[in-house]
C-alpha cells in the first residue's frame, strides 16, 4: 500500500485496521464473558483467564498447533448456521425483516 499510495493513506488504512482488530478483539472477549456468565461464572475471572490462554497460544505455539487450534475454533461458528436451520423461522418474515424496519406502535 505504501508503494502504492504514499505514506499517508498508508497511515490512515493501518490505523484503521488497528482500531477495526481492537473493537474486534473487545466483541470476542464480551462474548467469552457473556456466554459464561451464563453459567454463573464472573467476567473477572473469565476474561484474564482467556487473554492468557490466547496469549500463551500465540506466543509459545507452533505456527502448525496455532492453525489447527483456531481453525478447530473457527468450525464452531458453522454451529449458528445450524441452530438457525433447527430453529425452523419464518423464512419470509425473515427476509423481510432484513431490508425494512420494525413497525413501532
Amino acid at each position: 500500500i505504501r508503494e502504492e499510495f504514499g505514506f499517508r493513506v498508508t497511515f490512515w488504512l493501518m490505523l484503521a485496521l488497528v482500531v477495526t482488530n481492537f473493537g474486534n478483539v473487545m466483541a470476542e472477549f464480551a462474548g467469552v464473558a457473556s456466554s459464561l456468565e451464563l453459567f454463573g461464572v464472573s467476567r473477572y475471572i473469565v476474561v484474564p483467564v482467556a487473554a492468557a490462554a490466547v496469549w500463551l497460544l500465540v506466543v509459545q505455539g507452533t505456527y502448525n498447533s496455532v492453525e489447527k487450534i483456531f481453525l478447530l475454533a473457527s468450525g464452531f461458528y458453522v454451529c449458528y448456521i445450524v441452530a438457525g436451520v433447527l430453529a425452523h423461522p419464518d423464512w419470509q418474515t425473515a427476509a423481510v425483516s432484513m431490508v425494512t424496519r420494525p413497525q413501532t406502535e
